[in-house]
């Protein structure tokens, strides 16, 4: 802790400066903070709100949260979908309603290839990356429209997501 660092206030209230990544009240008897604290192990770590990311737990004797080990099998494709198309770079642009119902279509045969016998996940699969690639070819024809065209970077990002949806999918042992 440095000198600028120490309570603010009274019982309760937030410490200014800590290094630990759990909170840190004033015990209302000092204006020094309490030692940094670390989450226990096993607790909930960092923020990540990747979709495709197992949860991390911390190790309880660091700062640092480890890395999160992506998702394998079918867990790995329909985390793909979780993500939104319509966020970021794409807020308030018209989406083109093919890509989202090709998007949500593709999500289905997905889910519906869990558990299938082997030759129906298949046909399922590939029935999915077909849609995908009908998706990618409706965004980059709205990006090159005349009349209220996608941004540059609303096609780039949805067709980046649409491509790992496709790359998950094809990474499934057939």
């Amino acid at each position: 802790m440095n000198a600028a660092d120490g309570c603010v206030g009274t019982d309760s209230m937030m410490c200014q400066g800590g290094i630990g990544p759990t909170a840190e009240t004033c015990d209302g008897q000092t204006v020094a903070c309490p030692a940094d604290a670390l989450k226990p192990a096993g607790a909930s770590c960092g923020v990540d709100d990747d979709p495709c990311a197992l949860a991390t737990l911390c190790t309880g004797t660091s700062t640092d949260c480890p890395t999160a080990a992506p998702k394998v099998g079918l867990a790995a494709v329909l985390c793909a979908f979780d993500r939104n198309l319509s966020k970021g770079d794409c807020d308030g642009q018209s989406m083109p309603p093919a890509v989202e119902r090709l998007f949500v279509r593709a999500r289905a045969l997905v889910v519906q290839a869990d558990g299938a016998p082997a030759a129906r996940k298949r046909a399922l699969l590939r029935q999915a990356g077909t849609l995908l690639g009908k998706a990618s070819r409706s965004v980059a024809r709205a990006v090159q429209r005349k009349h209220l065209p996608l941004s540059t970077a609303c096609g780039s990002v949805t067709k980046a997501t649409l491509a790992d949806a496709l790359g998950r999918l094809q990474a499934i042992p057939k």
